[in-house]
């Protein structure tokens, strides 16, 4: 069980400007009239600070914090004292009147504001300049109508039916938080709104003793047991764990913005790319150029095709060969056979990146390309792989579609090599459905790719005077609508919002695990630029790695093998290059060769050991904040009961 509560809930005052018909402060009797006194605020944080308290404080429990004589006093007595701690702020938004106002706030050092709309509010001032904020500072806000509420009936102390019932069902509420009322109780509990158990108060003992005496500890296992009818708040509670039926939540916030642009075009009747003035299409390329700081950018109607384009723009052709990784989708082989040449696979390291030690001996004087691959939002090194690739001639083809917006050495994924190729499908970080684009600072590959995605491009009557470093040649049809082009117009604008949401949950789960003995923690080559997406734990052996997925399946965490995708490791999909993998021979690379290539599993022994102990899980955006602290308890958890058993 946790020694600290990850958050501790702070009642610095018990007052609240609105009267709402599901708070129990707005019931008669109930004690709205009080203030913390700051000295015991500040005993509070100095309690927390002698037991080394790195959890998140909260200034919330059934009140309006920033009602507090001198709120202000209080973001600043926290910061002072714990520098390092996650502060919340839970409002109901009526002083929130304006941009500055909410910048101001962040600025003094709460890491997020939840706003409820209340029932009787019918607009809030934020929702006038909402829009208006960067999306880092979105990022920190979550605004929710008072539809939108999972409300509930407050312990029993409210009659609020919202057809679940608590009976016999563990509740985890008790052993992540506890609430510190204004007169300095601690409660087990932020729905004992009655305060009727009491564990103790900090006027008398520690606030960590209080959390670890024999009544908390008792309340705690009796509540994980499903044990509610023990205690009058619980017995008639109708909250449940957030993981019981939880709503499945679009991870790319997905909005009416989308929905208004797209929409607007349709009406236009005007969905081909192509036209006199800069498309929807063509300013999402070059606002997606600016922002990752290339020169020329190209939309096509997937990742795998934009690997296609860069491969044949880059002269690579039927005789060459290309490296590429053991671990990667199946696309990053597909897409060098299309271009004519043969895929020769490398294993892959601990970290699962792409092995320079062994590409050194795979090299041929056939070997044309390298496709470093930017696997699950982790970054390669590039400088080595800059390095390898100078002293062998060596292309450097950027496979960064599971990696937008990720970083090494302060420069953009994508942007280190001779091409850099995204994706945009449903499972990437930003998304259209599907889509693909392909990133350049060469005109004349940017020209060659703008001919190999469209055999029609240079027909175009908008195109007279487009080429300057190249010949006009026929391509394929690789062209996006508008369609794409609005969407991603959308995406883009959310790109720092859902990097920032990605990246708070994943340090919340990094350095949780990272110090653990018994496993290893891996990230790529630049940490801070990882995009955050998915956190590897790997294990001394594959043994051991599937004995504690079992484990933290077991918890519902849903880990897994990366290798159990089935086309994602090449002794899975190895299989089909061969001379069967065309229907048509003449096209076959390999059937062209004199040279035989050996896709066996045998033949990547170090990369199945290094994938096989290795679990993958991957990150929900929509966590909160407490929830990641608790799943990061509950998998330190699992492991100790794994390794010392």
């Amino acid at each position: 069980m946790n020694k600290h509560p990850l958050v501790v809930e702070i009642e610095i005052n018990s007052g609240c400007n609105l009267s709402c018909s599901y708070c129990p402060n707005s019931v008669e009797g109930y004690p709205s009239q009080f203030e913390m006194d700051k000295s015991l605020f500040t005993s509070l944080l100095n309690q927390l600070k002698s037991r080394d308290y790195k959890g998140k404080i909260s200034f919330d429990f059934y009140n309006e914090p920033m009602i507090a004589k001198d709120f202000d006093w209080f973001i600043r007595e926290a910061k002072s004292i714990l520098p390092n701690t996650f502060l919340s702020l839970y409002t109901n938004g009526t002083k929130i009147v304006s941009k500055e106002c909410l910048v101001d706030i962040l600025g003094q050092g709460i890491g997020e504001i939840i706003i409820t709309k209340h029932e009787q509010v019918k607009k809030l001032p934020i929702e006038s300049f909402y829009s208006e904020l960067d999306s880092l500072t979105q990022a920190k806000v979550s605004l929710k109508g008072f539809s939108e509420l999972n409300l509930t009936n407050r312990g029993g102390s409210l009659d609020i039916d919202n057809n679940i019932s608590g009976k016999g069902k563990a509740c985890s509420v008790p052993r992540l938080m506890t609430t510190v009322t204004y007169d300095g109780n601690v409660l087990p509990c932020f729905e004992d709104a009655y305060r009727t158990e009491v564990l103790g108060n900090i006027k008398e003992e520690n606030i960590i003793d209080i959390w670890n005496n024999s009544k908390s500890c008792t309340f705690k296992n009796d509540l994980e047991n499903g044990n509610r009818e023990k205690y009058s708040i619980c017995d008639k509670c109708n909250r449940i764990d957030s993981c019981e039926g939880q709503r499945n939540m679009d991870k790319h916030f997905l909005d009416d913005k989308e929905v208004e642009a797209v929409s607007k075009l349709i009406l236009s009747g005007d969905l081909f790319r192509y036209k006199k003035e800069d498309s929807l299409c063509r300013k999402f390329e070059k606002d997606f150029a600016d922002k990752i700081g290339v020169k020329y950018a190209h939309l096509v109607t997937s990742g795998t095709n934009a690997l296609v384009c860069a491969l044949i723009a880059a002269g690579v052709r039927e005789g060459d060969e290309v490296i590429i990784p053991a671990y990667t989708f199946v696309a990053t082989a597909s897409a060098v056979l299309t271009a004519g040449a043969i895929p020769v696979v490398c294993e892959v390291d601990k970290n699962l990146q792409l092995d320079l030690s062994h590409a050194a001996t795979v090299l041929s004087d056939r070997t044309k390309a390298i496709i470093p691959v930017h696997m699950d939002g982790f970054s390669c090194d590039m400088r080595k792989i800059q390095e390898f690739s100078s002293q062998n001639d060596l292309i450097i083809i950027e496979d960064a579609c599971q990696s937008i917006g990720g970083n090494y050495n302060g420069k953009f994924l994508g942007t280190l090599g001779d091409f850099g190729c995204f994706s945009f499908n449903k499972d990437k970080i930003l998304t259209a459905g599907d889509g693909g684009i392909v990133v350049t600072n060469s005109l004349e590959m940017y020209e060659k790719i703008c001919c190999i995605s469209d055999g029609a491009f240079s027909f175009s009557p908008h195109h007279q005077d487009f080429f300057s470093e190249f010949k006009p040649a026929l391509g394929y049809s690789m062209r996006v609508s508008e369609i794409t082009g609005a969407m991603l117009g959308i995406q883009l604008t959310k790109m720092d919002m859902i990097l920032l949401r990605y990246r708070e949950r994943k340090s919340i789960l990094q350095k949780s695990l990272e110090d653990i003995p018994y496993v290893h923690i891996p990230f790529g080559a630049d940490r801070e630029g990882d995009c955050g997406i998915n956190v590897y734990i790997s294990c001394e052996d594959a043994h051991k790695s599937a004995e504690l997925g079992k484990a933290l399946r077991d918890k519902r965490i849903p880990v897994l093998p990366p290798s159990l995708r089935p086309g994602h490791v090449v002794w899975k999909w190895g299989k089909m290059l061969n001379k069967d993998a065309f229907f048509d021979n003449s096209r076959n690379p390999y059937a062209k060769s004199d040279k035989k290539y050996d896709y066996s599993a045998f033949n990547f022994i170090s990369s199945m050991e290094n994938v096989s102990k290795t679990l993958k899980l991957e990150v929900d955006i929509h966590w909160t904040i407490e929830e990641t602290h608790r799943l990061a308890e509950l998998i330190k958890e699992s492991i100790y009961q794994t390794f010392e058993k």
